[in-house]
């Protein structure tokens, strides 16, 4: 019996081990390509992070090359506080919700930082909050929107953040925030990186119009429920797999933004068993999804005597780690532009059922 044991985790050793470098080699290759520019940071560090506020405030707009690209650093003024911001520049603008950028929020009257705001994905809706707590760092760590991981205490002073990689930030959080969504390096069904290309695949071929029989399977699906069957055949899942319907939000807080900027945080909305998930919350849903090899299927809440939406959801990481999300109406099969359309309908709610990708298909 004893052999036996040591045979059998010696056999799970091995089937473990490749997954989880696999899953390493993919963070690696996300951390590596997220955009970091700390030569840039450091060079401005006395010149308007902590240089005495009279003076920061009369900092000039300044511009500098970095491997990630063109930053534009500037000093921007409102009415409570004033904010020191790295901005890279996005086909020849510098917009302000943009992978990589940073925004540094300092007193008027006595300088100090009150926080750190780190964009962690194009759609604006994802950031990094960083406070001073004393010789700690408080984290608010939000994926699409949501609050996934709150009040995350890290013993750093919050200068160091800034004068480090942000290969720094990611080890003195990762033991308490899943970092996948923004680097990817996870995944539940096969190899991560295969895992991830299929999605992609998928996400491609919806988008595009050239639908495979997986992709049609799953628009049919999404019009008439009773199909889904269908697209579980085909992709090769087992025959116990069935719909899941999502009812818990990634959080209990949402971040609010003004002018694009993270503000404040507010309490979200809650599931509710007539009507399905609050539309604020799907997103960080969806978002999750990249990493855990999954698909969606939404039943968005009609306005005004129309009829609901059918939506059919891919996630997938892009070649920098970053999760996107493609959307397409399964009933026109036409894209849909996933924050406009949730914007069009706030208040409301979805119901989401999340389905495995096509892992299966060779």
């Amino acid at each position: 019996m004893h052999h036996t044991n040591r045979a059998t985790a010696f056999v799970l050793a091995l089937l473990i081990i490749p997954f989880a470098t696999a899953v390493a080699q993919d963070a690696a290759a996300g951390l590596k390509a997220f955009p970091d520019f700390m030569s840039v940071r450091s060079e401005f560090l006395s010149l308007a992070i902590t240089a005495d506020p009279t003076r920061a405030l009369a900092f000039q707009t300044a511009y500098r090359e970095s491997p990630s690209g063109r930053v534009r650093v500037s000093v921007v003024q409102d009415s409570a506080a004033f904010h020191v911001q790295f901005q890279l520049q996005r086909d020849g603008d510098y917009p302000l919700a943009t992978r990589g950028n940073i925004i540094v929020d300092r007193q008027y009257k006595t300088g100090y930082i009150t926080r750190i705001a780190w964009c962690l994905n194009d759609d604006g809706q994802s950031w990094i909050l960083l406070t001073p707590n004393n010789e700690r760092t408080i984290v608010d760590y939000i994926i699409a929107g949501t609050v996934v991981r709150g009040n995350y205490r890290v013993s750093s002073l919050i200068y160091v953040f800034l004068t480090n990689p942000f290969t720094y930030l990611y080890d003195a959080t990762r033991a308490g925030i899943d970092w996948s969504p923004v680097i990817g390096g996870s995944g539940t069904s096969g190899s991560p990186a295969v895992s991830a290309s299929l999605s992609a695949d998928m996400a491609g071929h919806l988008l595009a119009g050239r639908l495979d029989a997986a992709a049609l399977a799953l628009l049919h699906g999404a019009v008439d429920f009773s199909r889904i069957g269908e697209y579980l055949g085909i992709i090769g899942a087992d025959a116990s797999v069935q719909p899941v319907e999502e009812v818990a939000p990634k959080g209990t807080q949402m971040l609010s933004l003004e002018g694009g900027m993270p503000a404040k945080l507010v309490p979200a909305r809650t599931y509710r068993p007539d009507r399905g998930l609050p539309v604020e919350s799907v997103a960080a849903v969806l978002a999750g999804g990249a990493a855990t090899g999954s698909v969606y299927i939404g039943i968005l809440e009609g306005v005004a005597g129309s009829l609901p939406q059918k939506l059919v959801f891919v996630p997938y990481f892009d070649a920098s780690g970053g999760y996107r999300i493609a959307v397409v109406d399964a009933t026109t099969r036409q894209s849909v532009e996933l924050t406009a359309t949730l914007a069009q309908r706030a208040g409301g709610y979805m119901r989401l059922f999340r389905l495995p990708a096509p892992f299966a298909r060779q």
